[in-house]
């Protein structure tokens, strides 16, 4: 910025170079000083004062958290939380869009590599789409071919849905760090870690399930099944999506071999962003319900070492800090179904259709006696099913949470609370009546009990299809 001083000369502003060259001296020797005296602290001050939200409610917590840190290991603490979030979500893309501290070339990167993602997810969809439509006579292969298809494009919904997105996820990730920032005790540090382990635990099964049964059904079956000799005496090698004849002779090498590691390679890039947006839910969720019982661990403790009659002031900090954690967590969870309910409706959708479908899949491998296709199918259900499990389960612990905190608010001395002070733990009470939950675009809250209900729907798709295919 430069500062000039004018001086008002036949009607006309002229500008005094003199005071202009002082006034751009004294800025560079300041500059200076503050480079070499100063700017490591206020380096470090900026950084922690750039985890404010643009949340209005959220000044009184993030300044808060900016006059001190308790935690001084917060940052291998979030690094390891996330570990395999960041890694999923890099693979795909879609890291550099969520957090807040990435430089211009990775954001650069990013882009390239999410429109990769989409051309690989399309290089199944526009074929097997194509051939179901245009070229397939026979029903039942139709209705078999659904399943793909509406896979390959729901993944392609939840990947551009989580991408727009990304600003609220971001919101949530920089809570998530302010929250290991202000850890103070062992007891709140262990629990923190242990919901932690436990969103990292359901990332690892989550991935062994889908990519077991993607490799067994996109590289290991057609393998198996091995080659065919056609009515024209042509050998015909099997993929596992079909349609590319529409557009070339997908028989000839090296036309198969390429073709059939990029049908690979669209598998790894679906299921990579349906287990970074499962991951992402866990963490979230598991974080949230860490931060509720810590609001119950400092209930349990608010008469700890203090007279209730000569420390009224002590209590009042203390209930205001429950307070605090306990809304602060009620933003966060608002904040979750706010990221996540569009891609959970998605998924609910599309894996009901996959095991509805998959379902009728293993009926006829079974009757054909079909042992490899019966096997793959199988694990490819399972996989479905372990998906929708998840979420349902994941939304059951947080709504669960937050019905507990209520009654530990009730189970302490509330009574020992002097003048009107228990009053500020009617509403932690009353706000249980209507927890948070994580929703399906807000038509169907997850929960075990809903899981049930989506079993049962894909059992009733499941036989409206035999009846009308037999």
């Amino acid at each position: 910025m430069s500062f000039l001083i004018y001086e008002k000369k036949n009607g006309s502003l002229l500008a005094t170079k003199r005071n202009e060259y002082l006034l751009r001296s004294s800025l560079l020797r300041m500059r200076k000083n503050l480079r070499n005296d100063f700017a490591p602290r206020l380096q470090s001050r900026l950084e922690l004062c750039s985890c404010r939200t643009m949340d209005r409610n959220d000044i009184a917590i993030d300044s808060a958290i900016c006059r001190s840190i308790k935690n001084k290991n917060y940052d291998s603490n979030i690094k390891r939380t996330l570990q395999y979030v960041r890694l999923f979500f890099t693979v795909s893309g879609v890291w550099p869009a969520i957090t807040k501290y990435s430089s211009e070339r990775s954001k650069y990167l990013s882009r390239l590599v999410i429109l990769a993602c989409f051309s690989m997810i399309a290089f199944t969809l526009v074929p097997t789409a194509s051939h179901m439509i245009f070229r397939e006579k026979n029903y039942a292969v139709k209705v078999v071919l659904l399943g793909p298809v509406g896979t390959a494009f729901g993944a392609m919904l939840k990947y551009a849905i989580i991408l727009s997105r990304a600003n609220t996820i971001k919101k949530c990730m920089e809570q998530m760090r302010n929250d290991w920032m202000i850890v103070e005790s062992a007891d709140e540090h262990a629990i923190m870690t242990n919901n932690a382990n436990t969103g990292r635990k359901i990332a690892v099964i989550c991935a062994f399930f889908l990519y077991t049964a993607g490799v067994s059904f996109f590289a290991i079956v057609p393998i198996l099944k091995g080659s065919k000799i056609n009515e024209f005496n042509q050998t015909i090698r099997p993929l596992a999506y079909p349609g590319y004849n529409i557009f070339i002779d997908e028989q000839r090498t090296p036309t198969y071999e390429i073709i059939f590691f990029l049908i690979c390679l669209s598998a790894h890039v679906r299921y990579t962003v349906t287990i970074g947006i499962i991951s992402l839910a866990a963490v979230f969720v598991t974080h949230a319900c860490g931060q509720i019982q810590i609001a119950m661990l400092r209930l349990a403790k608010l008469f700890d070492g203090i007279d209730d009659r000569l420390n009224r002031n002590e209590l009042r900090d203390r209930i205001s800090i429950i307070i605090k954690g306990h809304v602060n967590g009620l933003r966060f969870s608002a904040r979750i179904d706010e990221s996540l309910r569009e891609v959970c409706l998605i998924e609910v959708m599309s894996s009901t259709l996959s095991i509805c479908l998959l379902e009728y899949s293993c009926m006829r491998a079974f009757f054909n006696n079909d042992t490899v296709g019966l096997i793959t199918f199988f694990l490819l259900l399972l996989s479905y099913i372990f998906n929708v499990f998840i979420f349902c389960h994941i939304g059951q612990l947080l709504q669960e949470q937050y019905e507990t905190v209520g009654k530990a608010a009730y189970m302490i001395e509330w009574y020992r609370l002097p003048d009107k002070l228990g009053l500020a733990l009617v509403m932690v009470m009353a706000i249980t009546g209507s927890p948070r939950k994580l929703t399906a675009g807000r038509i169907l809250d997850l929960s075990i009990r809903n899981f049930g209900v989506i079993i049962r729907t894909s059992v009733t798709y499941l036989n409206m299809l035999r009846a009308t295919t037999t």
